[in-house]
């Protein structure tokens, strides 16, 4: 066989065929041309450097024949395929090599050329294991595996895959995969698909699928696109997972997600979760009654829970986080309180599924509890100020009525005595001191028939328009003169006004009535002033004086029956203690305010206060 170099093949047949050997060339695979004389006229490098170079350059005359006996054989047109199997030594190794020979003819106008490719069939069935193992491992594995051409024509199928689709790869071979997915897919996902083929983009759908048993499972159907040719061809797969037990814990997990939040929301304390992240405290979960405490919305998972909660819980929180990381301890108890609810909270740590710290903070309330024991300690101090009003009222009530009547009894025996003697003057003089006597007697019962009224609520009021000064003035004109006998001025300041307030007349009388005689009572020198002025669309009425005065922080509790301040009203003045109370109360019940105040040693001042009202709105 006579051998030429390139530039025999270049000049005669031209770049054409030097291009379309290339493709050989590149593969790295030994390849012949061949004239129709069957001379060499063109070999590459990985010929030459090969066994196959030696053999033709022996000009074995067995092989030879044999390669032009089947060369002849082959007349079919261009570019079909026949094969020629011969057999080489190796000088190096020393073994045997099969060569599978490909030859092709290609007509030309300068002739005929075959272009002969040899390949080593040692590497070929290697190469053939290769794939069977590939394919044995697809089919024992039972992948459902679908591989297309670069067409998008499908040239594999496993077994399975058949299966899964219920189609024979006879069926389906060398068709455009997408067809093969009619049955699942709406006509837009298989446009989808299409394009993702097209574009040679990944694309993935998940298909709920009903086994022969009829039970319901998953699969997800999976288009990944070639990323390098492959023996010239780029080969695309389409792979079909079963995702049936990942669906089925992702239902089970949403489903144990939903009984938690379940769970969390029939709780009606406020309960959160929360992780530490090292750069905030994060949201784990909360429930409905912790979202509806804060007035907030549901946020997401993660989020920052400063957002969420006020500054006092949150720094409550962060310092309780704190203790607890830096300490064995597994919880911690603290107390909150917000918008008049009081919370006794607690925070446990505890670690997840993924062994983070979490936290969980549960906020007790409390508040109808402390209501209850703030209930009962009312009611315990009322139980004891009622006894104590028992008490005092049993004390006050045999003094004052054992008093008047041991001095009607000592009067009687006087008069007696005088009426023996015919000794009318004294009979007179103690007569007009019985009076006295049996007056503070009927002002004391009548003091208790009205705070009866008034805590019962019994009380009925007359009201009318009047003017005040005029009270004030039938007031100073009835105790002037108790006024002087005891050696001090009562002086009266009325302001110039006609303007008339709502009132009970003579409710009104008896309250200043009994301050202005209270204020007598406990001075002993220097004044007792009754005043009137206006002020802020108001009338009001003082009355000052210079007495013994009280103690300021003792006179809401003077203002309660039966109380009297110590030192100054105690036994060496009459009295039950019910003046300041009833007058309190009933300037409070015609719409009045009543106001004490006072100084020890210094004097007393109370100051009562109306709305005014128009003076044609008499009735």
């Amino acid at each position: 066989m006579n051998i030429k170099n390139s530039e025999i093949l270049a000049g005669q047949f031209g770049p054409m065929i030097v291009n379309s050997a290339m493709d050989l060339f590149l593969n790295d695979i030994p390849f012949l041309i061949l004239d129709s004389n069957f001379n060499v006229v063109f070999y590459n490098d990985t010929f030459k450097y090969s066994a196959l170079y030696n053999h033709y350059l022996s000009n074995d005359d067995k092989h030879l024949n044999s390669l032009k006996e089947n060369l002849q054989l082959f007349s079919v047109s261009s570019f079909n395929f026949s094969t020629l199997n011969i057999q080489l030594k190796e000088n190096e190794s020393g073994q045997n090599v099969d060569y599978l020979i490909n030859i092709n003819r290609i007509r030309l106008p300068q002739g005929e050329l075959f272009f002969l490719k040899f390949s080593d069939t040692t590497k070929l069935l290697e190469r053939e294991n290769r794939v069977a193992s590939i394919q044995t491992a697809l089919e024992m594995m039972k992948i459902p595996v679908l591989i297309t051409s670069s067409k998008g024509n499908i040239i594999y199928v496993s077994e399975e895959f058949e299966n899964i689709l219920n189609l024979s790869i006879e069926s389906i071979h060398n068709k455009f995969f997408c067809l093969a997915f009619d049955k699942l897919l709406s006509k837009e996902e298989s446009l989808s698909l299409e394009n993702a083929f097209l574009n040679n983009q990944p694309w993935s759908k998940t298909i709920q699928f009903q086994s022969k048993d009829g039970k319901k499972n998953h699969k997800e159907i999976r288009f990944i696109p070639s990323a390098r040719l492959i023996n010239g061809e780029k080969l695309s797969l389409v792979i079909i997972y079963d995702i049936t037990i990942h669906i089925e814990k992702k239902l089970e997990a949403e489903e144990t997600v939903e009984k938690i939040k379940s769970i969390l929301d029939s709780i009606s304390d406020p309960v959160l979760i929360i992780k530490d992240t090292k750069n905030y405290l994060a949201l784990e979960r909360a429930n409905k009654s912790f979202y509806e405490l804060f007035n907030c919305n549901q946020t997401k998972i993660g989020s920052n829970i400063e957002i969420l909660i006020d500054k006092d819980l949150f720094n409550l929180i962060k310092t309780q986080v704190g203790l607890i990381q830096n300490s064995n301890i597994k919880s911690k108890d603290f107390e909150y309180s917000i918008n008049n609810n009081f919370f006794k909270a607690k925070i446990a740590s505890m670690l997840s599924a993924n062994q983070e710290s979490i936290f969980i903070i549960t906020l007790n309330n409390i508040t109808s509890e402390i209501e209850y024991q703030n209930k009962i300690k009312a009611a315990y101090k009322k139980e004891m100020d009622l006894n104590r009003l028992k008490g005092a009222f049993i004390q006050n009530i045999s003094h004052e009525i054992r008093t008047p009547f041991h001095a009607i009894s000592g009067y009687s025996e006087i008069i007696d005595e005088s009426l023996n003697k015919e000794d009318y003057g004294t009979v007179q003089e103690i007569t007009a001191l019985l009076k006295d006597v049996l007056g503070r007697v009927t002002r004391l019962f009548d003091n208790l028939i009205e705070l009866s009224q008034l805590e019962s609520r019994e009380m009925v009021l007359d009201f009318s328009n009047v003017n005040p000064n005029k009270i004030v003035k039938n007031v100073y004109d009835n105790l002037i003169k108790r006024a002087i006998e005891k050696g001090i001025q009562l002086l009266l300041d009325l302001c110039d006004t006609e303007r008339q307030i709502r009132v009970d007349k003579n409710k009104l009388e008896k309250i200043i009535l009994s301050l202005v005689d209270n204020s007598i009572k406990y001075t002993h020198y220097g004044n007792v002033v009754i005043r009137t002025y206006l002020k802020d669309n108001k009338l009001f009425i003082a009355v000052t004086d210079t007495g013994e005065g009280m103690n300021q922080h003792e006179v809401d509790d003077l203002l309660q029956p039966f109380n009297q301040e110590e030192d100054t009203f105690t036994r060496k003045y009459q009295g039950m203690g019910l003046g300041l109370t009833i007058a309190n109360r009933l300037t409070k019940l015609m719409g009045g305010q009543f106001e004490i105040i006072t100084q020890k040693s210094v004097g007393t001042k109370v100051i009562l206060s109306f709305n005014i009202v128009e003076s044609n709105n008499n009735d």
